[in-house]
């Protein structure tokens, strides 16, 4: 039985450069021809046109190179007919259609759909990128600020020959000043002895007493319109008529016959009538049975 052989020839890719050919390396367009013509170089882009649309030259089988290049050929020829007939010669029109039928079964044999390459930069394109986009100066050397738009917002003339810098226009136009800055240690060396120390009183000042509780029982209104009077007897003027009027007003809270008379000694009584009553939490009466207020 005839043993089993590897058929597969070796790939022309595998090959050192010098035994391929230029059209294969991909130095020339043909084996034989004009490589430098317009309708040359015209080929060329529509190969690379095409190949790029595909998702590049390198990933396309050798099948597929061969299609693109019988494409761009054709396509190369309908436009050397199209230039003939804007000149006005004559262009033979069913060449002219059979051409473009074959051109796009052609295209759809490798596909018209668009398949853009991918464009993502490589290692080493992404790490030049970034050492070109570096600070040139050294990491201790500062930048030079740039006082352009500081210089614009103030109000100061841009910088340039012959025009003063920002320090110069502010000097120019608003002066320099002479007078010594304080120093902050004269002012607080007196601060610690007023800040913490009490608040001095006038030795003239009347010194206001402690407020006396409200009367809130019938016999505290009595005595306290009592003590009023008396010392109203002593004073002459408006203060002897406010103390008599702050003795009327708390009198006011008691029934008229249960009122004092000017002068007469205040008698403790033990029962007042029923129907009389302070309200809870005021100094006004409250009268049992009936809804009159006499401060009402």
């Amino acid at each position: 039985m005839r043993a089993e052989t590897h058929t597969n020839r070796t790939a022309a890719g595998e090959l050192p450069a010098q035994q391929r050919s230029a059209v294969t390396n991909g130095r020339r367009l043909f084996v034989e021809g004009d490589g430098n013509s317009a309708w040359t170089r015209r080929l060329k882009d529509l190969v690379r046109l095409h190949a790029s649309d595909l998702g590049g030259w390198d990933v396309l089988s050798e099948a597929q190179r061969q299609l693109v290049r019988r494409a761009s050929t054709l396509e190369l020829e309908l436009e050397q007919m199209e230039g003939k007939l804007s000149r006005g010669d004559d262009v033979d029109l069913d060449a002219y259609g059979r051409a473009t039928n074959t051109l796009r079964r052609t295209l759809e044999t490798i596909g018209i759909a668009r398949v853009p390459r991918e464009v993502v930069p490589s290692l080493q394109q992404y790490l030049a990128t970034r050492a070109a986009q570096q600070p040139t100066h050294a990491p201790d050397d500062d930048p030079v600020p740039d006082t352009t738009l500081d210089d614009q917002r103030m109000g100061a003339p841009p910088a340039g020959a012959g025009v003063p810098s920002l320090a110069e226009y502010a000097a120019i136009h608003y002066g320099t000043s002479t007078t010594p800055v304080p120093s902050i240690d004269e002012p607080a060396l007196d601060y610690p002895a007023t800040a913490y120390a009490p608040p001095a009183i006038p030795e003239t000042a009347a010194v206001e007493p402690a407020p006396q509780p409200r009367p809130s029982t019938p016999d505290e209104i009595c005595r306290a319109a009592q003590r009023l009077w008396a010392e109203a007897d002593r004073l002459s003027g408006p203060e002897a008529d406010r103390l008599n009027a702050e003795a009327q007003r708390l009198l006011q809270q008691v029934p008229q016959s249960h009122r004092p008379r000017r002068g007469e000694v205040p008698q403790a009584r033990a029962e007042w009538p029923a129907n009389v009553a302070l309200r809870e939490g005021s100094d006004r009466p409250r009268f049992a049975n009936t809804d009159w207020d006499p401060l009402a």
